[in-house]
């Protein structure tokens, strides 16, 4: 059983779970996207305490230029970050999303012995006695299982063994 094997297990058997905590995640990531400006906006509203503020014998504009590029640049910065992690996490959810797709597609007996050992969390012990099946017939039917999802997915054996 290799990496991808692997994932695909992790997938089946927290399926619900990873969904939720993707979607989650891109929902803050959104807000936080969309409330980027909110702090300026509410510093703008509250009114200026004027005996407060540094008074400068050259022009103020001048003064808080710097600042405002500076704060300019760290917003744009900020903002693709945010974006690169929507991205990241909408491939994340995608991918969890494409591979749970596939498994519903399998044929019966394959869907029935992944469901019933990564699913449901029954070993393979448990399955054989359950349903009077030999564990060559499980190995057999899991293995063609996660073929059949790479498969689906446009992955080969070959190339994540070699990867």
């Amino acid at each position: 059983m290799d990496a991808l094997d692997r994932e695909i297990i992790e997938i089946l058997h927290r399926y619900a779970e990873r969904r939720r905590r993707h979607e989650n995640r891109l929902a803050w990531l959104n807000h936080e996207l969309d409330s980027l400006d909110d702090l300026i906006r509410q510093i703008a509203v509250r009114p200026p305490q004027l005996d407060k503020i540094p008074v400068s014998k050259t022009n103020a504009v001048n003064d808080l230029q710097p600042l405002v590029d500076s704060y300019n640049r760290e917003k744009k910065l900020y903002r693709k970050a945010l974006r690169d992690e929507i991205v990241t996490e909408q491939q994340f959810l995608n991918e969890t999303n494409c591979i749970w797709a596939a498994y519903l597609d399998l044929p019966l007996e394959e869907k029935e012995v992944l469901q019933e050992l990564y699913v449901k969390g029954m070993s393979i012990k448990e399955y054989a006695g359950k349903f009077q099946k030999g564990t060559s017939w499980i190995y057999f039917q899991r293995r063609k299982g996660l073929d059949d999802i790479r498969k689906a997915l446009g992955w080969t054996r070959a190339e994540t063994e070699n990867a």
